[in-house]
């Protein structure tokens, strides 16, 4: 980018030529030339300038040949393409009076010059930035254009700033990975003393935090904390270090470039800042990997019958610790039972295992699908790090399959509810008719409408292979453990029970109050200039067994627009009406205190769990504006 010069602010040279004692009588040329009524004493001017506001000056002189008073005119063949370069003025070189009128635009300038006489033409480059400059000033004789010659004007500036390395280089980075520092050492390279600063592309205040990255962080000896900007002025020829440390959490290309920005230093900062080179950040982030089994075998089993156990490693062959997530592919005939370390995390380079059982509810050969997954640090799935294990099993046929044969509901939040399905299958070769007991259901438990239902008020046919389902809805009021059991028998025509039918579905559910956590619970701004802002965050942490819908309110002691305390909803996981938490999950709630002039404010932050408010937590805020100087 270059930075256009204002010419109204540039002093205007005179020169005067006081020839005292040293004229002497010179000929009358002789008549001119057509073909060249004028020479100049040169063909084009090389300019070498020093970076910023400083002007490089030359001299380029036009000798009348026409052998009487003659009109002559000089522009710009490219203005305003090239206004780093520009005519300041023109005298005559025996006189010394001024012999260019005219704009300085693009019209242009008249040059009356007497026979034999020559104007002394001044020409300066001011250069708006580092580059290589280029411009032509046309020549004409006038008032007709009918002899013109160009000269060419040429320019080099260096860049006042030199870096090494060239970039930030940081190569691939982990995704979650630990955060890498890369160092460049910043040279002024100028001559002279100069002011510097860089600026995130786009332009930016602070370093460049988003969403691209976990950590970005600026440092160094170049770097100004107070400006929160990379920044300082550097002697000739000395050093400073600018630091960058970066953690992404996103895959993918995440370059960007810093721009530095320079001008001459004054002591009352007069000189123009001038754009420089850009400094490229690379940053490549890659997802962490790890290693799975594509299948494991679980062998044959009879209907309805748990297998025993299968270990299933996974390893972690990523440079950083991962959370290792597990889901199984919908089979509404088969209970899935999982446990093992991987859910605690596993270490770089370390094994885990996952631990699973299966308890089918159909019969024949069957292939379930692990699907093991990274988990982000919110918890949720890592897009584009799933592998699937195909579990194989064989299934035997038996005359009538009823599983899960326990729902043990365990802890439920006392107003929540928690569904769990019963199978129902008719494995044998005839028709049945399914009979539902529920007598010994406990309280707080129901069956539910649902697809299939095997529970219709009265025996169901139920033909070979075909299932039906009960649906037990744990939904409890009151807190305390109960425990009883669903029977599912086959009755004959007359609706009795066939001896030895039954199957017993035993149930159990404790109900227990939500329980949450609320950090912190005093927040004190302590004081703050007029017009900065500073937050804060409130971390509500569900330590119930169900998730919870948390619900907040605030006020302040300000009113309408002098209120400059706020809370909001912040964070991946903000602590918004209807969005559950999970239990040992947390949420978040921002507070921010922006003073507009010199008060003293508090407020109440108050947080409960859905409808409960009478199980409020306050958390006490309290912040004082003032003015500085």
């Amino acid at each position: 980018m270059r930075v256009s010069t204002n010419r109204s602010l540039r002093p205007i040279t005179l020169v005067l030529a006081v020839l005292l004692g040293l004229l002497t009588l010179v000929a009358p040329a002789p008549p001119g030339n057509a073909a060249a009524p004028y020479t100049l004493s040169a063909s084009g001017l090389a300019f070498r300038a020093v970076p910023f506001d400083v002007q490089a000056t030359q001299h380029i002189t036009l000798t009348n040949k026409t052998g009487a008073a003659a009109s002559f005119s000089v522009r710009f063949a490219d203005y305003p393409e090239n206004e780093a370069f520009w005519v300041e003025t023109g005298v005559d070189t025996v006189s010394g009076a001024t012999c260019l009128t005219g704009s300085t635009t693009a019209d242009g300038w008249d040059i009356d010059l007497a026979a034999g006489r020559a104007c002394d033409i001044t020409v300066i480059f001011g250069p708006v930035g580092p580059g290589a400059y280029a411009g032509t000033l046309e020549v004409d004789t006038a008032p007709t254009a009918t002899y013109r010659k160009d000269v060419t004007l040429t320019a080099i500036v260096t860049q006042p700033l030199g870096w090494t390395p060239k970039a930030w280089e940081f190569g691939d980075l982990t995704v979650t990975g630990p955060a890498v520092t890369k160092t460049i050492t910043m040279k002024n390279t100028s001559g002279q003393k100069i002011e510097f600063f860089m600026s995130y592309e786009p332009p930016a205040e602070g370093p460049p935090i988003g969403n691209s990255y976990e950590t970005a962080y600026a440092g160094g000896t170049c770097w100004d904390s107070d400006e929160l900007k990379y920044h300082g002025v550097l002697e000739t020829n000395a050093t400073c270090t600018a630091e960058l440390t970066l953690a992404p959490n996103v895959a993918g290309n995440l370059d960007f470039d810093f721009t530095a920005i320079a001008r001459r230093y004054t002591d009352n900062n007069s000189s123009e800042w001038m754009s420089t080179q850009a400094v490229p950040v690379h940053v490549n982030g890659v997802l962490p990997t790890f290693t799975v089994p594509e299948q494991v075998s679980f062998g044959s089993v009879a209907h309805g019958v748990p297998t025993a156990y299968k270990d299933i490693k996974v390893k972690n062959t990523s440079p950083v610790a991962q959370r290792i997530g597990v889901r199984f592919s919908d089979d509404n005939e088969s209970v899935i039972e999982q446990h093992g370390t991987c859910i605690f995390g596993v270490a770089p380079g370390k094994t885990c295992t996952i631990q699973v059982r299966i308890t089918p509810y159909e019969g024949g050969d069957l292939v379930i699908t692990m699907t093991t997954f990274l988990r982000k640090p919110d918890n949720s799935e890592w897009a584009g790090t799933a592998k699937d294990t195909k579990l194989l099993l064989t299934a035997k046929y038996g005359s009538k399959s009823v599983g899960p044969g326990n729902l043990n509901f365990g802890k439920i939040d006392v107003g929540y509810s928690l569904l769990k399905v019963v199978t129902v299958k008719n494995t044998g070769k005839g028709n049945e008719l399914i009979h539902i007991d529920t007598s010994s259901m406990p309280f707080g438990l129901s069956l539910i409408d649902g697809t299939s239902r095997c529970d219709v008020g009265v025996a169901r046919p139920v033909a070979p292979g075909e299932t039906c389902f009960l649906y037990v809805l744990a939904e409890p009021s009151v807190v305390g453990e109960v425990a009883g059991s669903i029977g599912v028998t086959e009755v004959d025509l007359a609706n009795n029970e066939i001896p030895g039918s039954r199957r017993t579905v035993k149930i159990k559910m404790e109900a227990v109050n939500a329980t949450f956590t609320v950090a912190p619970t005093d927040i004190d701004f302590g004081f703050l200039g007029v017009g900065f802002t500073r937050t804060k965050t409130v971390t509500v942490t569900n330590t119930s067994a169900s998730p919870i819908d948390f619900n907040f309110s605030f006020s302040s002691s300000g009113s309408g627009m002098f209120t400059y305390l706020t809370a909001t909803p912040s964070g991946t996981s903000p602590c918004s009406p209807g969005a559950a938490i999970k239990p040992n999950k947390k949420c978040t709630i921002e507070v921010k205190f922006a003073p507009g002039e010199v008060t003293t404010e508090t407020g109440q932050l108050t947080i409960w769990p859905y409808n409960q408010t009478w199980r409020s937590t306050v958390v006490n805020v309290k912040g004082v504006g003032l003015v500085q100087d």
